[in-house]
């Protein structure tokens, strides 16, 4: 850009008053040249009277870029005293910054002590900045000036009215319904009426129902008066209601009505009593007072003789209005108006941004504009790509694409080198495909777009090939170069996508997580930390103490509270350590509580991600701020509440309404990849950028950009609709059914999803992945299916609607991009560094690529949140022993097998052990530690591992064992941890050491096929292990099972690998220890005990919960098998290494055929 055409060249303050526009396209510095102005007026109006920085006003539309602002003026505002200095005392500055050179070096050397002067006071006095917020500006207007804005003090801010309208509702519920003499004898018959008109729901009242009918934006004001924004030509009265049938579609239309109409009598009257006043209204207040009293409007010029408006293309008429007349922009203008921002990315249109009243102000009132056109954001080859994307010239089929008068400007790519990421190369990552023996081309360009046939598109087997293709990319980017962590995007249209993408990744070990610009009081952790406070409160409430251990803190399972009986020891540490929390809570305060929470959590091995411990400490510190202002803690828990309760009454985009300190923090994730919606997008910039999604057209638009007839919306409440007629929209209540929800499609809901896309785009800084999907052709291939919802980007690729074979884009041949890649662009020579191409990958060979990171406890976390809706508990419990009861048993020795103790057969042969504990060979009989009684030591002696003295002695104690095993039990069990169970050498000391695992992991499964489940599993059996093997015969001999749900608990599931083992550890007396073949008395035994049954449902309990955690349909492959430890074996006197050892990996096939039998599927 020519420096003359700069604003910080061309906008002078020392001039006449003046209006002007800055509209700055995405990357081009905006709030850099709005923080320079700032500094420039600040010192061009310091000599007039009373000017001080709380003279210019700076407003923008959210918080968080309020305060990105704030910080962002000051860190210049010392930055240019710092260069002042250095200009006084004749030191060397640099001169390459705009700023510096056309402004500080140009100012007189005479007043430099006086413009240092200036701008230190200016610092010290920061505190007292103008920058608001729209919604805090108007706020402060009326706090400061309550008599011109009709408002009595003190009031209270709510981010809506729903609070006020549900009031409304009861009480007309109460007076129309249930008071009203009307319906004195037939009441209950209004009742039932009323009941009909609404589908059975009865988690919700009928006040509720008919509050939910209502549509959000009820009301709307005008001249300070409030008046429905949806009216009826229905004079039906509520008589219709004693009938004794009454049709749905009328009766819903006349209930709406005359709540509507007894809501807009009673409204005011509740808001003044309230002393509430909703932001919406915060404005309208402003506005109405601004235009009714050229006085008043007087007083605020005063203030604010100079205004920055940011996102301008956000404003609404309403807004726009309290600047004009402030501003007098339709008369002789007065003062200094900037308004800053970027008409092709208005996209708030949803939360009632008007990109007309941009236009209409730029060029009736203001008239004068200076662009930003420089890009110092993108590669040069990016944003070359997206200015032939929108340039005019391409896009001859669609006229106004962006909207009318809303025209795309190309903008020079001025981006620095060293600002870009230097991406691995193609040939690093053919070559890492290469050695995971996938033969794929990867490229190097910039901008690549990667594009589905109608025959790859389809899904098979589940596929989802748009996300295969870009795990594929996001995998091999982390293998060549680690460090692209947190330098990765993708953007969604929805938040759904968002949840299925982070579910999908990281099954193949990519760490993603969703970007969400929301409330801390919106979060599962506050609602958590909540019902703990409650708890600690009030211990005499059951019911809030379940509450709080259910959590992810405590993760106590709800099945163990239907359960207490059994978990009672548990159940009452908890309880116990709940009167802890209480004395500090009280005594030390909210953080020292949540240290301790934290503290605790990691103890009981109950670990919480990095993104719920951000969560907690940044409650905390907000809970400790704030508990100053309440004389108790029940004070503060009702305000805790009522925080969380507004947080979720806030729109999902919409976090105006959000303290910056009550923003969630961003800082503390580690994840590798970062996923957001597009709206959400807006403002930040990623190195390299996914963009799987884009939002489809309402409907086609003809070549004339005509609409193409109605469109079925879901934004609209049944039984109201909206329609564009030559004054603008009209809201009506119908009656008609069939016309519900209809809404005549206008150009401006189309083109503002142009505008997203073009916002989308330009957040990419070194690469851009964009992924499109064919459009599905009717039976004849002639035209596209009137079914389908193209993505509305697909135009600016020279989609047309009516023809299949258009090929008139200059740059694009459409068709092209779905069936030849290669020629799918016409002039390569006009988009250098794009390449478009086909990838199909399927789940298999991504699983080849599966990160598994330095430092990365994998899936160890997973283990430990126990949690599956597919094991849910019933009336009748069973347990793998009960299933197995009928099995040949002897009487007189015991193990300990599971949660039962089952008889056990004497050995026939004495052994010998290294250790007299197993053998009997003790000086007293008492002391005997056989049977049960070991079985249950050695179980608890594993769990514990390691060991130190004290934790020895407490369990000795606890079993009644004399102290002097301490040294025998230490060895057995440091002698099972450190025997090799793979061929890696890997021991279970290693397995504990690397905390990828899982102790006493608990599951519950139904049986459907009650009545032939044993046949079924033994045909299974007999298909993979042959109709002669001992399982398959042990299996045979089973009865029937009892019906109901099956319970169990396995000893330890951990991963190695990649893949997931259960391994049980049996404390058994046999023959033979022997290493196992298939004709060994190890498959004998674990024959007879039914074993093999144990770990084919111990596996399908896993490979369900695989499935649940990792949202994948078949988690088979993650499956080892199972390890039977026999550990007498491994203490024989002449044992060898593989003894007591019998690892099974056979029974994978099992396990998935046996997983379709529990759930139902008939077998054979």
């Amino acid at each position: 850009m020519n420096n003359s055409t700069h604003p910080l060249t061309k906008i002078s303050f020392q001039s006449n008053s003046f209006a002007t526009a800055i509209e700055a396209s995405a990357g081009t510095g905006k709030t850099w040249t709005i923080e320079r102005l700032f500094i420039k007026a600040l010192l061009e109006k310091s000599a007039e009277k009373n000017f001080n920085i709380k003279s210019i006003l700076v407003v923008t539309f959210t918080k968080a870029a309020a305060a990105e602002l704030r910080a962002r003026i000051l860190h210049q505002l010392k930055n240019t005293i710092s260069l002042l200095v250095l200009y006084k005392n004749n030191k060397l500055i640099d001169d390459s910054d705009l700023f510096v050179r056309e402004f500080i070096l140009c100012r007189d050397y005479q007043i430099i002590a006086t413009d240092i002067a200036v701008l230190t006071r200016a610092a010290q006095l920061f505190d007292q900045a103008s920058i608001f917020t729209i919604h805090g500006f108007c706020q402060k207007i009326i706090k400061d000036y309550p008599l011109e804005c009709k408002v009595s003090l003190p009031f209270e801010i709510m981010t809506d009215n729903e609070d006020i309208i549900s009031e409304l509702v009861h009480s007309f519920y109460r007076e129309q319904i249930l008071n009203n003499p009307l319906f004195s004898d037939n009441l209950q018959q209004v009742i039932t009426n009323l009941e009909s008109l609404f589908k059975a729901d009865y988690s919700s009242s009928i006040i509720q129902k008919i509050y939910n009918k209502l549509p959000k934006d009820l009301l709307e004001i005008d001249n300070n008066q409030y008046r429905l924004k949806y009216q009826s030509d229905d004079n039906a009265g509520l008589k219709i209601f004693s009938a004794e049938k009454i049709e749905v579609s009328q009766g819903l239309k006349v209930l709406i009505t005359k709540v509507s109409q007894y809501i807009i009598e009673h409204y005011p009257k509740y808001r003044k009593l309230s002393k509430k006043i909703s932001f919406d209204e915060l404005i309208q207040l402003v506005a109405d007072a601004v235009l009714n009293s050229n006085r008043f409007a007087d007083k605020l010029y005063t203030a604010y003789p100079v205004a920055f408006i940011d996102e301008f293309q956000d404003t609404d008429i309403k807004q726009w209005e309290i600047f004009s007349a402030i501003y007098q922009l339709t008369a002789t203008k007065r003062g200094n108006l900037i308004v800053v921002g970027d008409p092709k990315q208005a996209i708030y249109r949803f939360r009632g941004a008007d990109i007309d009243t941009y236009i209409h102000a730029v060029h009736n009132e203001i008239r004068q504009t200076s662009t930003l056109s420089e890009n110092r954001r993108s590669h040069p080859h990016i944003m070359n790509f997206i200015n032939q994307l929108f340039a005019e010239k391409n896009l001859a089929s669609y006229p106004n694409i962006l909207g009318n008068g809303v025209l795309y400007d190309a903008v020079t790519p001025c981006v620095a080198q060293e600002n870009l990421l230097e991406l691995p190369s193609h040939k690093q990552l053919n070559q890492i495909a290469n050695n995971k023996g996938l033969d794929l081309e990867f490229y190097d360009e910039k901008v690549q777009i990667i594009a589905f046939n109608h025959e790859t598109y389809r899904l098979k087997n589940g596929e989802d090939y748009i996300l295969n293709a870009m795990a594929l990319e996001i995998l091999t980017l982390l293998h060549a170069r680690p460090t692209l962590k947190g330098k990765i995007a993708i953007l969604v249209t929805r938040n759904q996508e968002a949840s299925k993408i982070v579910n999908f990744m990281r099954q193949f070990g990519i760490k993603a997580s969703e970007l969400k610009l929301t409330s801390i009081f919106a979060t599962t952790t506050a609602l958590e930390l909540l019902n703990i406070i409650r708890a600690i409160v009030d211990l005499s409430n059951i019911n809030n103490f379940n509450s709080a251990i259910s959590g992810r803190i405590f993760n106590f399972e709800l099945n163990k509270l239907a359960n207490k009986e059994q978990y009672i020891s548990e159940f009452e540490t908890l309880y116990a350590n709940f009167f802890k929390y209480q004395r500090l809570f009280n005594h030390a305060g909210i953080m020292s509580l949540i240290y301790e929470l934290v503290a605790d959590s990691a103890q009981q091995k109950n670990p919480i991600s990095h993104r719920d411990l951000a969560n907690f400490f940044q409650l905390g510190e907000i809970l400790h701020k704030n508990s100053t202002n309440f004389s108790n803690n029940y004070d503060l828990i009702h305000w805790f509440n009522k925080k969380i309760l507004d947080s979720n009454n806030i729109q999902d985009n919409d976090v105006n309404s959000c303290d910056n300190e009550e923003l969630i923090r961003l800082d503390n994730d580690d994840e590798q990849i970062l996923i957001t919606t597009q709206h959400k997008s807006k403002g930040l910039e990623f190195d390299i950028l996914f963009c799987p999604y884009f939002k489809a057209e309402d409907k086609y638009f003809n070549k004339n950009g005509e609409v193409d007839g109605k469109y079925l919306t879901s934004r609209m409440p049944r039984y109201i609709t909206q329609r564009v007629g030559e004054k603008g929209r009209k809201n009506k209540i119908v009656l008609d059914n069939d016309n519900a929800q209809l809404l005549n499609v206008s150009h401006a809901d189309n083109a503002e999803i142009q505008r997203l896309n073009y916002v989308s785009l330009t957040r990419a800084k070194s690469r851009l992945y964009i992924y499109l999907t064919p459009t599905r052709l009717n039976a004849k291939k002639t035209s596209y299916s009137h079914n389908s919802k193209t993505p509305a980007i697909h135009k600016l690729f020279g989609f047309n609607c009516e023809d299949p074979n258009d090929n008139q884009h200059n740059i694009f041949d459409y068709a092209a991009i779905f069936n030849r890649p290669d020629a799918a662009l016409k002039r390569s020579d006009l988009l250098p560094g794009v390449v478009i191409y086909h990838r199909l990958v399927r789940r298999d060979q991504l699983k080849r690529l599966r990160l598994i990171l330095d430092g990365e406890k994998s899936h160890s976390q997973a283990l430990r949140y126990v949690s599956s809706n597919k094991f849910m508990l019933t009336k009748f419990e069973q347990s793998y022993s009960s299933i197995v009861q009928s099995s040949t048993i002897n009487e007189h020795d015991y193990y300990c097998a599971d949660d039962l103790i089952v008889a056990e057969q004497h050995e026939r042969v004495k052994a010998k052990y290294r250790y007299n504990i197993l053998d009997g060979a003790v000086s007293n009989i008492n002391e005997s530690i056989s049977g049960a009684k070991f079985g249950l030591l050695y179980h608890e002696l594993c769990e514990n591992y390691p060991l130190n003295a004290l934790k020895l002695r407490t369990i000795l104690m606890r079993h009644n064992v004399p102290e002097h095993f301490s040294e025998q039990c230490l060895g057995m069990v440091s002698e099972l941890f450190n025997k090799p169970l793979f061929p890696d050498g890997t021991t279970l000391a290693q397995i504990n050491a690397s905390r990828n695992y899982q102790t006493e992991f608990e599951f519950y499964m139904i049986i459907k096929n009650k009545i032939s489940f044993i046949s079924d599993v033994t045909s299974i059996l007999a298909k993979n292990y042959g109709i002669e093997h001992p399982y398959t015969q042990a299996c045979s001999r089973l009865g029937n099972i009892s019906p109901g749900f099956l319970k169990g608990f396995i000893d330890l599931l951990f991963e190695h690998q990649g893949k997931f083992w259960v391994l049980d550890y049996k404390t058994n007396t046999l023959d033979s220890y022997r290493a196992c073949s298939d004709d060994n008395l190890l498959i004998d035994a674990m024959a007879h005990h039914n074993y093999y049954l144990q770990f084919i449902l111990y596996l399908v309990a896993t490979k369900r919960y695989l499935e649940f955690i990792y949202n994948i349909n078949d988690a088979s492959e993650l499956l080892g098998g199972a390890i039977y430890l026999f550990v007498r074996g491994f203490y024989l006197e002449n044992s060898t290494h593989n003894d007591g050892i019998l690892i099974d990996t056979k029974c994978i096939a099992v396990v998935k055929e046996v997983d379709l039998l529990l759930g139902g599927v008939v077998y054979g």
